[in-house]
């Protein structure tokens, strides 16, 4: 990329594409970040919840690998293009939303990001405090701060995770990311495996876990019922990390060739998240015949462990929640920062912002003021996002057929500044994909009833990820051939870039492009 050519408001070093000499990333790297990504408790828990509905153990395990291989094809489509080109999300965004145009869906990824930070950080910081307090016969409980309304252990707990997270990430940066991944992740797994042989040691085997029935079977309560239940769940799991493809080219931009991209996302997610489903169907069961009631607090679990086992259960919770909050939600948010205010921010600089802001929204006040509901909203504001997928999924595959001109990119005015710099197809498309969405989720917040929403929408909302990411692919797809036919560009606009033209690309970009395609 060459800096004479680029606008200041768009370029800065952190966001220059990788070099195809430094993308050395294999799918050991990718599959590792992912492994970060999971090991968390929402990955857990999945299993569980659609064992409560009814389910067997082997098909609310098939159902989370079947929907996280459905996910999969946007992850690799979208992951493409930061191997290929070696650019981050909010410069990819800038080809369909248009240079000025792609603030807003890295505003919205980057706000949503912060807010998950934040709640993390008082969930991961909380585990600490419960397993510490539990150690310590509970020396680490005081009564609720004035204004705060929590207590001091508490409060030290969470202001010491979140601080953790905030210095490794400016100390280390993406150098600290890669191998935290290349190392926690064996660690992760380990932990996980030793988890099951705990379980297992413990509670003579797991006969009651393989002698228990679905509900669904022939002869059951529930038979004949599957299709009540199965649709659901299964939209539920491509939704749960669907945000996550947005910014997906973070970290495929480091990863030397597109086979290793599909190769580390294939064992990474869909086979990573069905294990830690597998695991978190199994440990309940377990949990009977150990204390003699059923436990699916992984937390609840580890906090009843002897004294040394107790210890490594601390450290890899603490772990599992470090990785994930880094991976799924710090990184993004300080990549969209930088590409917000390139002037003023580095990385590192943006990553520090970013846990101010979340430190700021106070989230064991959220959460205490909402009863929860804080986490309702953000993934209700994930849901809304899914557009953002479906536009960028059309844009690079169909109408630019992965083919980008990357000097382009960070230049203003340009072949991708459309309407003063905003693509109209783009937020045409981002409107009609949210509209679906916005009954059940207002309905969902109490802000509307049943007698204002009619029920089909109630009933959707569910698939409204789905939805929201097919109507914004093609809303995107029609509305710029129609623009082409009226004339202007692809973009219906003057200055938008005709796909059916091939970009225009520096010697170098073309080399780079050539060996990460290899």
């Amino acid at each position: 990329m060459s800096e004479e050519t680029a606008h200041p408001g768009l370029q800065h070093p952190d966001l220059a594409p990788i070099p195809a000499s430094e993308r050395n990333w294999d799918w050991r790297s990718l599959a590792s970040v992912w492994f970060g990504v999971i090991a968390c408790v929402p990955s857990y828990l999945l299993s569980r919840g659609m064992l409560e509905h009814g389910m067997g153990w082997w098909q609310a395990v098939l159902v989370v690998l079947v929907g996280n291989l459905v996910l999969l094809a946007p992850m690799v489509a979208i992951g493409h293009a930061g191997t290929r080109y070696g650019i981050s999300y909010p410069v990819l965004l800038r080809a369909s939303f248009g240079t000025l145009g792609a603030r807003l869906p890295v505003f919205l990824r980057s706000a949503v990001a912060i807010g998950w930070f934040s709640m993390q950080s008082w969930v991961g910081g909380y585990a600490i405090y419960a397993l510490l307090n539990t150690m310590l016969g509970g020396l680490l409980e005081g009564s609720a701060l004035p204004v705060l309304g929590i207590s001091f252990g508490q409060l030290i707990c969470f202001l010491g995770f979140w601080a953790l997270q905030l210095w490794f990430l400016r100390r280390y940066g993406m150098d600290g990311v890669h191998r935290l991944a290349w190392y926690g992740a064996p660690v992760l797994l380990g932990a996980a495996l030793l988890f099951v042989l705990w379980a297992w040691v413990q509670a003579d085997g797991f006969g009651s876990m393989l002698s228990t029935t679905s509900r669904f079977a022939e002869g059951q309560p529930m038979s004949g019922q599957e299709m009540a239940v199965f649709p659901p769940h299964l939209a539920e799991m491509v939704a749960l990390w669907m945000l996550m493809a947005i910014n997906i080219p973070d970290y495929t931009r480091y990863v030397r060739d597109q086979g290793q991209q599909a190769l580390g996302q294939l064992v990474g997610l869909p086979v990573g998240i069905a294990l830690f489903s597998l695991i978190g169907a199994t440990i309940p069961f377990a949990t009977v015949d150990i204390f003699n009631t059923e436990i699916s607090d992984p937390l609840d679990v580890v906090s009843r462990m002897g004294g040394f086992a107790r210890l490594l259960g601390l450290l890899a919770l603490v772990l599992a929640a470090m990785t994930t909050n880094l991976f799924a939600h710090l990184v993004p948010a300080s990549n969209g920062l930088v590409s917000l205010l390139p002037g003023r921010l580095n990385f590192s600089k943006a990553a520090g912002l970013s846990g101010v802001l979340a430190l700021a929204l106070m989230p064991f006040a959220l959460l205490e003021s909402t009863g929860g509901g804080v986490f309702i909203w953000l993934a209700g504001f994930g849901a809304l996002l899914s557009p953002v997928v479906g536009i960028m999924l059309a844009d690079y595959l169909v109408v630019r057929r992965r083919e980008l001109d990357v000097e382009a990119l960070f230049q203003h005015p340009g072949p991708y500044s459309a309407t003063s710099g905003v693509s109209v197809s783009a937020c045409l498309a981002l409107f009609a994909g949210i509209v679906p969405a916005l009954p059940g989720f207002l309905m969902s917040l109490d802000l509307a009833t049943a007698d204002v929403v009619p029920p089909q929408l109630e009933i959707v909302y569910p698939y409204t990820p789905l939805i929201g990411l097919a109507i914004g692919g093609v809303v995107y797809f029609v509305a710029r051939m129609v623009g082409g036919l009226l004339g202007g560009g692809r973009d219906g606009v003057p200055g938008a870039l005709d796909s059916t033209q091939p970009p225009i690309q520096d010697e170098k970009t073309t080399i780079d492009t050539q060996v990460a395609d290899q």
